[in-house]
């Protein structure tokens, strides 16, 4: 009799440890919630809107900031608005703010220490407002350059990167101002025969900066290359280097070296792939990953396990060596992504597939596994650059670079499909509960037997 209840507890035992692990596997990934916004239509009706940055807040919430192109009908005019929403921590919409000027699309967004937003776009136009409807407070008018971003600086001022137009081309440009928008210094970067945009800035541990953009080389056959700058406290550049492929985010990591964010072309039939590149502390390739296909990384973080979380139409998480943990469909095209103090993530962005939108999506810790693509990238090349004079009228506008392709490709391998890897794990530890069932009974029956 003791045999006989030996032999069933072991296969109770078994099955209640293998089926939530079948259970696990088939459970997939979620967002936890999503929100959509649209500006108002109260005065002029919207032709054209879209969120194009995106922050957690002080209080726990959000802000995006984007563009709204309005009709004004008295005038016969169509302006774009600069365009902000602000959001409690579920994503429910506060109050949404719109400038009523033509100042263009906000492409940069960062709290204030007063709890108000300080924006940055186009037209090298500066807005600051308050923190309580998003009202303007002031704007200032830099006419060196177009923002694509913005971080606050140690001193309380603020770091801006983008690109300026100089001598029929445009070149990387960082400005630092004070907390109220005022130029302190100025700098930019270019190389010969190139169309360069910084699309990303951060200050570095030392007091500097680094930029990442794009380079587009002038020619019968434009190449697209990806550029990271170095530079001290005041904008002096202390080294570069060029990449493969295009870049548009950076963060420093833990170990003091830099990850890299952005696009790699692996194939005409293919498309592109979203991209991560670890380097050293100089700028040097420590390894790279590609995922998925006719995808791109807009935005990257490091994560608090040490791993680095990626968004753009997808959103990949990946451990500090770059292989992926896990990945998650976005409702959108995603430009900014944030941790959660509760270990989720919220990422923000705009419709990916019509002119207009804008979104909200948190994410789970966890989501469905892919396999990473691992690839060698190219050897980056320490080129010296040469510091270009700005003397822009107010009227001149920088020229837009084309959208970024990559032609020196590291090689993809296959991507599964990651629903069917669910699938078929799911299947294998079913298979194996079941094979466990069998055996306890046989075991049982044989010692009944005995």
């Amino acid at each position: 009799m003791k045999k006989s209840i030996t032999a069933v507890a072991y296969i109770l035992l078994s099955t209640m440890l293998l089926i939530p692990m079948a259970q696990a596997a088939q459970t997939p990934p979620s967002i936890q919630w999503t929100h959509t916004y649209s500006p108002s239509t109260s005065y002029y009706p919207t032709a054209d809107y879209g969120a194009q940055a995106m922050i957690q807040t002080s209080d726990g919430g959000y802000a995006l900031a984007g563009y709204a192109t309005v009709m004004v009908l008295n005038l016969g005019e169509i302006i774009t608005d600069y365009w902000l929403v602000k959001t409690d921590s579920n994503g429910t919409q506060q109050w949404s703010s719109q400038t009523s000027f033509d100042f263009g699309r906000v492409s940069a967004l960062v709290q204030t220490g007063d709890g108000g937003f300080f924006l940055a776009g186009d037209h090298t136009m500066l807005v600051k407002t308050d923190s309580v409807v998003g009202t303007m407070q002031w704007n200032q008018t830099i006419a060196h350059g177009t923002v694509q971003s913005i971080v606050q600086s140690l001193d309380g001022g603020y770091a801006l990167a983008g690109y300026a137009s100089s001598a029929e081309r445009t070149v990387f440009w960082l400005a630092k101002t004070d907390a109220h928008g005022n130029v302190i210094w100025s700098q930019t970067y270019g190389q010969p025969n190139q169309y360069d945009t910084a699309a990303c800035v951060i200050q570095t541990r030392d007091g500097g900066y680094a930029l990442v953009g794009g380079a587009v080389t002038v020619g019968a056959e434009p190449n697209v290359t990806g550029w990271l700058v170095k530079t001290d406290s005041v904008g002096n550049e202390e080294w570069n280097q060029t990449y493969g492929y295009s870049l548009y985010s950076i963060v420093q990591t833990k170990d003091l070296g830099y990850a890299l964010a952005g696009s790699a072309t692996m194939t005409p039939a293919l498309g592109s792939s979203m991209l991560l590149v670890k380097t050293d502390a100089s700028g040097n390739v420590q390894w790279n990953q590609t995922f998925g296909v006719n995808v791109a990384a807009h935005s990257l973080i490091q994560t608090s396990d040490g791993g680095y979380a990626m968004a753009g139409t997808d959103f990949v998480k990946t451990d500090a060596s770059g292989n992926v943990e896990w990945n998650q469909t976005l409702p959108g095209q995603a430009y900014s992504v944030v941790q959660t103090a509760d270990g989720a993530y919220v990422a923000g962005g705009s419709d990916a597939d019509s002119i207009s939108g804008a979104w909200l999506a948190k994410i789970q810790a966890t989501g469905t596994y892919a396999t990473p693509t691992a690839s060698s990238p190219p050897s980056p090349s320490s080129t010296p650059s040469t510091t270009a004079s700005l003397t822009p009228s107010p009227s001149q506008k920088p020229t837009s670079t084309p959208p970024p392709s990559v032609t020196q490709q590291p090689t993809p391998s296959p991507t599964p499909n990651s629903t069917q890897n669910n699938s078929t794990l799911a299947i294998v530890i079913t298979g194996l509960v079941v094979a466990t069932v069998v055996v306890g009974l046989l075991i049982y029956f044989r010692k009944r037997r005995g």
